[in-house]
């Protein structure tokens, strides 16, 4: 019969190899020790993290608002540019006068016109800038066109006028007080 005795175990190798991640388990204390993270994932989340913070440093330096400079215009070419614009008055004043335009489209037409020219004569938002902003801006070339402005609001989201003759007056009346804003401006 053959007999195997302790003693012949232990100097040999394990029969079976066990992986290089497991421990053994030493007498006496029942457990494993945790494992560590490896470091790439340290990195990793560091790498995420200031890819967030600089995704937020990105959005508010390029939605900051700006100064804008006012853009000078030469002698001549802001006289042209006067010539322009009256001339788009005057045609929106004619066609309302002969009813092929209703009177608060001619309000709208003649505030568009303004805020237009004040854009490009002098380089301010004037366009998507509301009353109120103008008002507020504390400009002193603005000072002028939120008047006008002003008295275009009426027409342009007052209620209907039932006189008809009316409000051919109210827009030679706003369109007056455009020319004005643009023979003035400097």
């Amino acid at each position: 019969m053959l007999a195997v005795s302790v003693a012949d175990w232990a100097g040999s190798p394990a029969p079976l190899s066990s992986p290089a991640w497991v421990r053994p388990v030493t007498e006496g204390q029942g457990y494993y020790p945790p494992e560590r993270y490896g470091s790439q994932w340290l990195w990793i989340g560091l790498g995420l993290l200031a890819l967030v913070v600089l995704w937020y440093v990105f959005t508010i330096w390029y939605t900051r608002p700006r100064k804008v400079a006012p853009v000078a215009l030469s002698g001549d070419r802001l006289a042209k540019l006067k010539v322009r614009y009256t001339e788009q008055i005057d045609q929106v004043v004619a066609r309302v006068a002969t009813g092929t335009q209703d009177a608060r489209t001619g309000h709208q037409q003649i505030s568009v016109l303004v805020r237009h020219f004040v854009k490009e004569a002098g380089g301010y938002p004037a366009p998507t800038m509301t009353l109120t902003d103008l008002n507020r801006s504390g400009i002193a070339q603005l000072r002028p066109v939120s008047g006008a402005v002003g008295t275009l609001y009426p027409g342009e989201f007052g209620p209907e006028d039932p006189r008809p003759g009316e409000d051919v007056l109210e827009v030679r009346r706003s369109a007056n007080a455009a020319r004005e804003v643009i023979s003035t401006w400097t």
